[in-house]
């Protein structure tokens, strides 16, 4: 699995590559860690616009459940839902496939949870490059890190000023105009 930071210059290169990628009989997965959503949005604008297709966002919380069954049939809808044309998948909100650790145990290691094999099970199924949203770095366990092919990390900025500005990105509006940027911070 390869490792860049969203701030890499190796990152540039790594987005041609993807345009080079053969899905045929198989999916590419990729790991988007860390709390820096402006980043993030800005990367999956990246890749959508050099692929030169659009992004299929799933929230994944709204697909999981406790029940693994119903989780099953959820997910099982939403794929039968995945169109041909849809070669992009963005599922946000990746920290829910995580499984919870439990008072009984001195364990560290997360394992997968029913959900989350049956969610890769479907993914086998597909030819189209995945991006699953995990905010915390801790959640993703080995057995989504075995299946991804690589990892980018969004780490909030160094400086004091960065993430001043960081912060009240979102906030800051002009006539509903956000002032977004595709420049990456560095």
């Amino acid at each position: 699995m390869k490792t860049f930071r969203h701030s890499d210059t190796d990152l540039n290169d790594y987005l041609g590559q993807l345009q080079s990628i053969d899905l045929e009989g198989s999916y590419y997965l990729m790991l988007l860690t860390g709390h820096y959503l402006a980043g993030k949005r800005r990367f999956i604008h990246r890749v959508s616009k050099s692929l030169g297709c659009q992004v299929t966002q799933i929230d994944l919380r709204k697909i999981l459940s406790r029940d693994a069954q119903t989780a099953g049939k959820n997910i099982d809808k939403i794929f039968d839902q995945i169109g041909e044309e849809d070669k992009l998948l963005f599922f946000s909100h990746g920290d829910s496939l995580s499984g919870a650790y439990t008072g009984f145990t001195n364990s560290h290691t997360r394992y997968a949870t029913p959900q989350q094999r049956y969610l890769i099970s479907k993914l086998d199924k597909l030819e189209k490059i995945v991006m699953i949203d995990v905010r915390e770095i801790h959640n993703v366990d080995k057995t989504l890190r075995r299946y991804a092919h690589s990892e980018i990390q969004f780490d909030q900025p160094k400086s004091a000023l960065k993430r001043f500005l960081w912060r009240i990105s979102s906030q800051v509006k002009l006539h509903g105009h956000q002032f977004t940027s595709d420049r990456t911070l560095s």
